[in-house]
């Protein structure tokens, strides 16, 4: 049992250092700012820099900002809100290019900057051709700060990226900390119609953009979540990830797609809809180039005296997003998810097409701790929820039950059970569970069958791997740590976990990999991998959180050359790394701000990857959850155990009480053919969805490319469809022509 000894000394420690102290900023490494670059000093006139195709780059001078224009249609983007230029009713927010954050490393007071003010005032920027484009420099002179950006005129695009190592930083006491890059060139005209922002919160999300008399409706989301190395950085929420690096807009009959290309886990998406004081609404990414974490004074449940505190040295090299302009029947939603899943497949990221899965899916649970005494001692015990032979049972009994074995994720089958314990669950799994041969008979009953391996957080040393010096460590050198979520508080200190160093990620697959081979495991589920996204500053080396994705895919590319893989929450780059992705997001989070969810992750990835749900049975509104599954065609998942031990000795027990199989098991039935789910996946598993369209409030229709629709009621209300009467939370099938 941990001593509340270490708990309290970190707390007093915390409150004892200073200001000056935390003025001290932490090194993160080697790599030190360029601060000798030569300051640029010209301009170049107005006029066209560049053309390609039907598109030429623009550059005026007089407004400091670079216009891409469309020449067959006339439709132009600008990294300001040109069209307010050109009218004289141009403004701070909307005029600047970009917006930085810098850091006052003598009072930790962060600063925000527009460019605007720079060049109206001051006339502080400057200008050069470049090939293929234009390179501004934004001079933030009272703060010793300039910032080149590039401006790329592709072939259908406008590629705009930033050299971390080029930034010029003249002095010691400001630090450049992020830059929010063109916040305007995604943007709508609040109130108009068939307008609205796209941010990739869980499934996907709109915002609309009518006006809001009290301000802005304003969302904010970290790309592939929050950075798993910053502890107290995190706010508890049940919203949804983001997963996708990309985001859009809609006015009128044309719209635009940002793809973050580099930098993408250094990046925020940040929106805000309504902005009745400047009429329009926008969408814009927000990179953090430099390493930052907050330091906490007094308790997590009252978060008072939060300061935040930045790395030495810039982290990140370059950054860059791509503007897609869509126009005609590519100006929506729809377009922007062809356009990226294009992308994807361009960039040989994607691949084919999956055609052979289930309908469900079923992430059986292996065991938990209970507590025990010993000569009176309290001790902690391993306690099977599921045995292998009980797995195989239960897999047979819903192959029968269902005319078709679920894909199967078997989790928590390590020697401390739902706690992380040793990474990668140790050398063995634990006796409580079986035999080698019942584990190897299970494997067999399912063609789709994958055993997960933690290879990111762990409670223990074991395994070739240290609870303190194999962590990761923050910006500030805490080792990286985090803790479960309680009900009743934030954040709950007496059950804490550690984060692997990224240097390590590859032996800890390495030893993965060997314990699979001794067990001869069909399949590899490697759960975290696709849902953690983090930074490591160690003494020597650091690992930035954008670095993730090549690192990630690697690992999954070495693991599948001998054995199926799989993720869970699905990051663009593990997903399409992996043969199969488990608990994707059916829905946006809930959050306030979001006028609508749409199943933009599900457009991109079905039919090329075996997708499923988070687990129904988990779900506050079933019914809910399967309507929104069936309207991205979607497996539906459950979480099951055989047993449940329902006495208060249990451990880790949420949840627990939902998973029971023989509570479950009339529940898979009924949805999968009493209600036809299993034969609607079947329709359309191996056919991408064409169009996602919202009829009215309350109905909305999914085509599939071989011609089935699938509409959906997303209220509780009984509406008329289409295809008929749809009860409450219900959906229909049509079978329609090929498209």
């Amino acid at each position: 049992m941990k001593s509340g000894i270490s708990t309290i000394f970190r707390r007093i420690t915390a409150l004892c250092i200073t200001a000056l102290m935390l003025a001290k900023l932490t090194s993160c490494g080697p790599q030190e700012v360029k601060k000798n670059h030569k300051r640029p000093s010209g301009r170049l006139s107005t006029g066209n820099v560049v053309q390609n195709g039907d598109y030429t780059l623009f550059w005026d001078d007089d407004a400091g900002c670079i216009v891409m224009n469309d020449t067959k249609t006339g439709i132009r983007l600008s990294d300001i809100l040109y069209s307010e230029y050109l009218s004289g009713n141009i403004g701070a927010n909307t005029g600047s290019s970009i917006m930085v954050s810098v850091i006052d490393t003598t009072t930790l007071s962060i600063d925000t900057l527009r460019s605007y003010a720079e060049i109206e005032e001051n006339g502080r920027i400057y200008s050069e051709k470049i090939d293929g484009g234009i390179r501004v420099t934004y001079s933030f002179n009272s703060y010793s700060i300039a910032v080149p950006v590039d401006y790329i005129l592709r072939e259908d695009s406008l590629l705009i990226s930033i050299d971390g190592s080029a930034v010029i930083e003249g002095g010691d006491r400001y630090k450049l900390v992020s830059v929010s890059v063109a916040p305007y060139l995604c943007h709508t005209k609040n109130g108009s119609e068939d307008s609205y922002l796209f941010v990739p919160s869980g499934s996907g999300a709109l915002m609309y953009t009518y006006e809001d008399a009290d301000g802005t409706r304003k969302y904010s989301g970290e790309v592939y979540g929050d950075d798993a190395s910053r502890r107290v950085a995190q706010d508890y929420t049940d919203g949804e990830a983001i997963r996708l690096p990309v985001f859009g807009s809609k006015y009128g009959d044309s719209a635009v797609l940002g793809i973050i290309e580099q930098g993408a886990g250094a990046a925020l998406i940040e929106a805000q809809a309504g902005y009745a004081r400047v009429g329009y609404s926008n969408v814009y990414p927000t990179f953090y180039l430099r390493g930052y974490d907050v330091f906490r004074f007094g308790s997590y449940a009252t978060g008072n005296n939060i300061t935040t505190r930045v790395s030495d040295d810039i982290t990140q090299n370059t950054v860059s997003v791509a503007y897609y302009p869509l126009t005609g029947s590519e100006a929506d939603y729809n377009g922007m998810a062809r356009r990226y899943r294009r992308y994807l497949t361009e960039n040989g990221n994607l691949g084919n097409q999956e055609t052979d899965s289930s309908p469900y899916s079923a992430t059986i649970l292996g065991g938990t701790q209970v507590s025990s005494s010993t000569l009176g001692f309290p001790t902690k015990k391993l306690r099977a929820l599921t045995t292998f032979k009980q797995a195989a049972d239960m897999i047979t009994e819903m192959k029968k039950d269902n005319g078709a074995a679920p894909a199967v994720r078997l989790s928590a089958f390590s020697d401390e059970g739902l706690s992380f314990g040793e990474i990668s669950g140790g050398r063995s799994f634990d006796s409580v569970y079986g035999t080698k041969k019942d584990y190897r008979a299970l494997i067999n009953t399912a063609e789709s069958i994958f055993t997960d391996f933690e290879l990111i957080r762990y409670t223990k040393s074991g395994n070739g791997f240290s609870y303190r010096t194999s962590a990761a460590k923050t910006a500030i050198h805490y080792l990286a740590t985090q803790y479960e979520h309680s009900p009743l508080r934030l954040f709950d200190e007496t059950k804490e976990y550690r984060i692997l160093s990224r240097r390590l990620l590859d032996k800890a697959l390495e030893a993965a990999l060997k314990k699979a081979e001794s067990y001869g495991t069909a399949g590899m589920a490697f759960s975290s991998l696709g849902e953690y996204a983090y930074s490591d500053y160690c003494s020597n080396e650091y690992s930035v959180k954008y670095g993730m994705e090549e690192q990630v895919s690697g690992l999954l590319k070495n693991a599948g050359e001998n054995n199926k893989t799989a993720v869970a929450g699905g990051n663009a780059y593990a997903a399409c790394a992996a043969d199969t992705v488990f608990d994707v997001p059916i829905g946006n989070g809930d959050y306030n701000v979001l006028d609508a969810e749409i199943p933009f992750y599900q457009m991109v990835f079905h039919s090329y990857r075996p997708l499923y749900s988070t687990a129904i049975n988990y779900a506050d509104n079933a019914k809910r959850a399967v309507m929104l599954a069936a309207s991205g065609g979607m497996g539906l998942g459950f979480t099951v155990a055989y047993d449940y031990l329902s006495d208060s000795t249990v451990l880790s027990t949420e949840k627990l009480y939902a998973a029971k199989y023989s509570d479950n098991r009339t529940l898979i039935t009924q949805l999968l053919k009493d209600d036809g789910y299993a034969e609607l996946y079947t329709s359309v598993a191996d056919a991408e969805i064409v169009c996602y369209e919202l009829l009215d409030s309350a109905v909305s229709k999914t085509v599939f490319a071989n011609g089935t629709a699938v509409y959906a009621n997303h209220s509780d209300k009984t509406v008329q469809s289409p295809a008929g009467i749809l009860e409450g939370y219900g959906f229909a099938v049509d079978k329609g022509e090929i498209i």
